[in-house]
Formats: C-alpha cells, structure tokens, sequence
C-alpha cells in the first residue's frame, strides 16, 4: 500500500499519466460523464481526444431554452450514438441534422439533433436520460436507438451483473426500480475514478488489448473461419439471434419490452413524438453473404433479424413507431460490398459502425422522417401524413 501511495504521488506531482477518469456516479442513470472534462479514447478507430460538454455528453453546449424556429430532436443510446470510434462530424446525429436540413424536411424550422449517448448504457438508463436530461432542453422529438447486440443484456440484472446499472426488475405482479445507491459501490467507484495510477493501469491495458487484436497472428484468426457463435462478435451477445431458450433471456425481452413502453408513456405525457430506431449488428449486415449463413446455421434459426422481428411485433402491439436499420443497412453492403462495421487492423465488418455506417444510418432516418413529417406538427411542414410502422 505504501508503495502504491508513492507511486500516485509520484504521478500527479510530475504529472505523469492520464488525467482522472471521466465517469462519476449518477444517482438516476447510474453512471454518466464528468461535465466539462475529456478523456482519450483508445478503443476501435481511436485514438482520439473526446471532448465532453457542460452536461456530460460528447455534444455542444446548449442552452436549454430553444430558440424560435428550432426544431430538437433529442437523440438517446449507447456507444453507438456517443460515437467515440469516429470524428465528432461523422457521426449518426451531426450527419442526420446535416440531411434534414438541407432537405428542409420540417418546412422553414431548423433542426438541430442533440447528442445524449453514453457507452455502456441500456435502454433504463437512456430513459433515464431522457427523464432527468433531455427533456431541459424542449426536444420536439425523441429518437431512442437500440443496439440489440447489448441492450437486451444490459437491461436484465441477472444477465448483466454490473453493481453500477439501474435495473426494472419483476417483483411478484409488478416492475420494481432498483437503483445503485450501495455506499460500498459508491466509495470503491470514487476511489478508482480519482486514481492517476489506476486510469494509467487501464490505459496501458487498453493498448495491450488492443495491440493483441492487430496482431498478425490474430487477422489469421478472422470470423469467416470461426468454430463457434462466440467467435464471430466477441463481447456481444448471441443468443440474440433466435427465441429465448432460458428464463433469463426472456427475461431480458420482457423488461425491455416494459421499458419500451414506458418510453411510450413518458413521450405522450409531454405529447413528443418519438421512434424507437434499431441499429444493426456487424454479422447481420456482412458484406460476406457465406460469412452470414454460416452465422445463422451456427445458430440453428432461419433468420439474423428475430430482434427485429419480435421488437416490431412489440410496437404495433403497443402503438409506437419503430424503425429497423439492419434490412436497409444489408441492401447497401451487398450492393457495393463494403463493410458498414469496423476499423482498419481488426476484423473486417465487425465492431461499431465506420464513418460510412454513421453515414448510411442517418439517411435511413433521415428518409423516415420525411416520409412521416406530419406527424410533428412542426409549422411550414406538411401534415398531410401521418406516423406509423412500415414495418421496414
């Protein structure tokens, strides 16, 4: 202890190493960023400085009251949205506001789309985030994205088993929320964010990871010759794939399913419209036509999109709008064969989206809301449709 002691010392009076982590505890959403701070990303198309704004959030700094003639589009997910693989400008949220506004999709308003992701969050803490965050700023719509590759797992406490995540679990005949607020997970937390010497211990881990994934010894081991399920996205969950075989896993669907609707109850108590948007995974949308068949036979279910399937069964159930990217993400990948998944140096079309998966994703939901702009009521904007599923 006395060494480890000295050696902290040591590292902030010469300023050596990393600056203190970026997280801090949250007593709604679990964990969130610290305001006004950055961090290096070391991860997937990093490194690269992310810059966080006075709300915690990789985005501008806003002022909650919205000027007049603004449209907000108040945008809610994980690592997906928050985007750190990627320039701030390649993004899902920045190209997406760039595509309605040079289609002047909402007649005469100008739109700006605002950025609430988070790594690492589920679908309670982006309604969390929506109840605590995003309403302040007066959003005119909100865009939920769901990442089914984590988001069904994250959502179920026994499936997660991670102290620092707000849970909806089942008690008996009704949901319960369940909120990490343990003194023990408060202090170890505070203890290892305000750690130079812990944050330089991850650092160095994070590059030695990284290093292994690039290695060439690794590329040979590429998905398309994997032996088993786990092998073609590692750290993602694929019993996603096909109906639930355990307790747990059904579970998992029908919190989320709850949490679904409580996106529904919390959106038309404010009367805002809002689309739940599911993002796709790299196998789903593989350029490799082989690669995805051998997939989907490993998992002994004659389709990649059950998440689809059953989430647009739980919206037309429910009422709410939903769009699914991962059908017209694989159109696109078939027809000029590049991956919308993935970084130079590790696996080809797996990971988080590229530059042209942000790209891809932003005109999908860019063309859904122009199609459906008159559910908005945004004045200047046609009103002479009206919102629904098209089942895409």
């Amino acid at each position: 202890m006395l060494g480890l002691g000295l050696a902290e010392l040591l590292l902030r009076v010469f300023g050596f190493g990393t600056p203190p982590w970026s997280v801090v505890i949250h007593p709604f959403r679990g964990r969130s960023y610290r305001p006004d701070s950055t961090f290096v990303f070391r991860g997937e198309g990093g490194p690269r400085q992310i810059v966080l704004n006075s709300r915690g959030f990789r985005d501008l700094t806003r002022t909650p009251d919205k000027p007049a003639g603004i449209f907000r589009i108040a945008v809610l997910g994980d690592s997906y949205v928050e985007a750190s693989h990627v320039d701030i400008a390649d993004r899902v949220t920045e190209r997406l506001e760039r595509e309605l506004n040079q289609r002047s999709v909402f007649g005469t308003s100008r739109v700006e789309v605002l950025n609430f992701g988070m790594a690492g969050y589920g679908t309670f803490n982006e309604l969390q985030t929506l109840k605590h965050e995003a309403w302040n700023f007066q959003p005119d719509l909100v865009l939920v994205c769901f990442f089914s590759g984590n988001d069904l797992g994250n959502n179920c406490r026994e499936l997660s088993q991670d102290s620092g995540r707000p849970y909806l679990v089942w008690r008996h005949d009704h949901f319960d929320e369940l909120f990490p607020t343990a003194p023990r997970f408060s202090l170890r937390e505070s203890i290892l964010q305000s750690s130079h010497l812990f944050r330089l211990w991850t650092s160095v881990w994070e590059q030695r990871r990284e290093s292994r994934k690039r290695s060439p010894q690794r590329q040979r081991q590429s998905p398309p010759h994997a032996t088993s399920t786990e092998s073609f996205e590692v750290g993602l969950d694929t019993q996603i794939y096909s109906p639930p075989k355990e307790a747990a896993w059904e579970s998992a669907w029908e919190v989320t399913e709850e949490l679904l609707r409580r996106f529904d109850q919390e959106c038309r108590s404010r009367e805002t419209p809002w689309l739940l948007v599911v993002l796709s995974n790299g196998v789903q949308v593989h350029p490799d036509r082989n690669l995805r068949e051998s997939f989907r036979k490993a998992m002994e279910h004659p389709t990649l999109f059950y998440p689809e399937e059953r989430l647009r069964q739980a919206a037309q159930r429910d009422g709410y709008p939903i769009l699914c990217l991962a059908p017209e993400l694989l159109n696109q990948a078939e027809w000029d064969q590049k991956p919308l998944h993935g970084f130079p140096n590790l696996p080809r079309g797996f990971g988080h989206w590229n530059a042209r998966g942000h790209h891809a994703a932003a005109r999908l939901i860019a063309d859904f809301l122009q199609q459906f702009r008159g559910a908005f009521r945004v004045p200047g904007a046609d009103s002479d449709d009206s919102a629904r599923s098209d089942g895409r």
